[in-house]
């Protein structure tokens, strides 16, 4: 079997780290051996190193070890992900199998996550993301969904987050950047 690459996307407050957690104690529960990222926490420094691809380098590090150590599946929780994911799984080395999500939720109900949110400063920088986040790149005929889009709806609550894997609608199996999964509520 190959290695597994799963994608965790949407703004702030949408709940990609709380189904990311999801989705590990799923796999804790089946002794499914897995690893689990943040892509926030791989480029957060000051200045924001963005333009040398550290986020990318420091994967293939991070992820060199995993295989290293036999780890073969990656969940990888970040606003971005998805639209980054070739990038993503060629940093993993390989050619890793990604499935990619795209989480959405109210305006409502994400100015009431972020409202539960750490009260230091660095988070609230980047509008609830790190720092460096709202100045990346994003690829072309790309744009970023943040607090401010509209279009975002929640089908049903977030919490508690076990069972969370019966929410998510729909997903992409493809490993290019070009395609970007419909957006699913939980």
């Amino acid at each position: 079997m190959g290695e597994e690459l799963l994608l965790v996307s949407g703004r702030s407050g949408a709940g990609k780290t709380s189904v990311g957690f999801a989705v590990h104690d799923l796999l804790v529960e089946r002794d499914v051996q897995h690893a689990y990222l943040d892509g926030d926490f791989l480029d957060l420094a000051h200045p924001t190193p963005w333009a040398t691809r550290m986020a990318e380098r420091n994967l293939a590090a991070v992820w060199a070890n995993y295989r290293e150590s036999g780890y073969t599946r990656l969940i990888y929780v970040n606003t971005v992900a998805v639209l980054e994911a070739a990038t993503l799984a060629a940093a993993m080395g390989g050619e890793p199998n990604v499935t990619k999500i795209v989480l959405d939720a109210s305006d409502d109900t994400v100015a009431e996550r972020l409202s539960h949110r750490e009260t230091g400063e660095s988070p609230r920088a980047g509008a609830g993301c790190h720092p460096g986040a709202h100045r990346r790149p994003l690829p072309a005929g790309h744009r970023r969904r943040d607090r401010h889009s509209p279009e975002l709806g929640l089908t049903r609550p977030l919490h508690p987050v076990r069972g969370a894997e019966h929410g998510v609608k729909r997903a992409s199996r493809r490993s290019g950047d070009d395609e970007v999964p419909s957006s699913v509520g939980v």
